[in-house]
């Protein structure tokens, strides 16, 4: 395996202060483990690059991982071994958790999992990394090893694996998903051409992923800036085919970006998800199943699946569609989807309602017609439903007596 730069073990340059690397946590491990001894590694290195905010600090260290468990413990650091076959350890600390990782070599693979070997070369650590973004480090010093030349591809916008695409994706599948999701990110370039025919190439395995890890890349890839070309270059290969019977049709993505913005929208991966695949109820309980949703996530997708409901044209109409649905955000999602598909409703008027009307509640229940009369049953939730019609016809304008009136008509009528 290759890399780009000549001398893997040499700083690139030197970073100016780096936020993280001063909040007590980190200082408590890095004077536990040695500063010799750790970098920080991967997605806290490249965000910090481009000026985005990292949730998470990665650690990797030289030492083993028992070596690393004792010393934490003598340091008095809260430590667990949460995959200490794979070499990583938590360190838990008041300011956060953060993951340390011996250095690995790969041994064997399978395509999905590893047998790994533990090892005191940075570089041989960092050729086992999926993308050149991904394969940059820093001490402790400030100092940038990027042996992979994952500066240059940051700056220029470019995915790249590291290595051979094919044989990288070959050690583990998922690697194909997570390359559209990373380039959804930090892709501003066309993305490699080598990186896609190797996914292309892969699609077909892509059913041995588990339910969870597909759903978690395809959240992550949708809930990017703007996730049009990705999921554009995804269709092209049809990576979800092995998947689901849903075509994916990204066209409609980047009106709805355009929309989102537009209205000052917070971006709902799920929303973005149904809008790229296209599909009706029965579809999308098995799209469900397949990512192993929630019950609370199917629903809110079932809402999504098409053809979706009349959702109004007019103020009278849009609160008609509100009260039938009876929840405010799949109301707008709902809407939203609409209008990137081009359904020419204003759309700031639907937007205004399901953000401001007032939600109203049938001045009248089953008590209230058992008092008129009738007899406790099944019939007098029927009539409550009725009526309940009839009142969101009205504009819910008439009142309690009102509503009393027009069940006293109707049930003089049917007597």
């Amino acid at each position: 395996m290759t890399f780009v730069a000549t001398n893997a073990h040499m700083p690139s340059r030197t970073l100016a202060r780096v936020p993280w690397m001063e909040t007590p946590g980190v200082r408590a491990v890095v004077w536990a483990l040695g500063r010799d001894k750790v970098r920080f590694i991967g997605g806290c290195v490249r965000d910090f690059l481009c000026e985005r905010e990292s949730l998470d600090v990665d650690i990797a260290t030289s030492h083993l991982p028992h070596q690393t468990l004792l010393l934490l413990e003598a340091a008095r650091v809260r430590a667990k071994p949460i995959g200490i076959e794979h070499g990583t350890v938590v360190a838990i600390t008041d300011t956060g958790r953060f993951e340390i990782t011996s250095l690995r070599r790969d041994v064997e693979t399978d395509g999905r999992h590893a047998t790994v070997a533990f090892t005191d070369d940075w570089a041989e650590d960092a050729a086992r990394r999926d993308f050149t973004i991904n394969a940059m480090s820093v001490n402790p010093d400030g100092q940038l090893f990027d042996p992979a030349g994952g500066i240059d591809d940051l700056i220029n916008g470019r995915v790249r694996f590291i290595g051979e695409p094919k044989q990288r994706i070959a050690e583990d599948v998922l690697r194909a998903l997570r390359f559209f999701r990373f380039s959804a990110w930090y892709g501003t370039a066309a993305p490699d051409q080598a990186g896609v025919a190797a996914c292309a190439a892969a699609a077909s395995q892509l059913h041995r992923l588990s339910g969870e890890r597909v759903s978690t890349e395809l959240r992550r890839l949708f809930a990017a800036p703007n996730p049009y070309q990705a999921a554009q270059s995804m269709a092209d290969c049809n990576m979800l085919k092995s998947i689901t019977s849903l075509q994916l049709m990204p066209r409609a993505l980047s009106r709805l970006v355009a929309v989102e913005q537009a209205n000052n929208i917070e971006p709902s991966p799920l929303c973005r998800l149904a809008l790229a695949l296209p599909g009706s109820d029965s579809d999308y309980e098995k799209l469900a199943e397949r990512l192993k949703f929630s019950k609370a996530e199917r629903n809110r997708l079932l809402k999504l699946a098409r053809p979706l409901p009349d959702l109004g044209n007019d103020p009278t109409t849009v609160r008609q569609a509100l009260y039938r649905v009876k929840d405010r955000e799949i109301y707008t999602l709902q809407a939203l989807v609409a209008a990137a598909e081009g359904d020419g409703v204003d759309l700031r008027l639907r937007l205004h309602e399901a953000a401001s009307w007032a939600w109203p509640s049938l001045p009248v229940n089953g008590l209230d017609l058992i008092a008129l009369g009738m007899q406790p049953g099944p019939n007098v939730g029927a009539v409550l439903s009725r009526l309940d019609e009839w009142w969101m016809r009205q504009d819910f304008v008439p009142d309690r007596e009102s509503c009393l009136k027009a069940v006293r008509a109707a049930y003089e009528r049917a007597v």
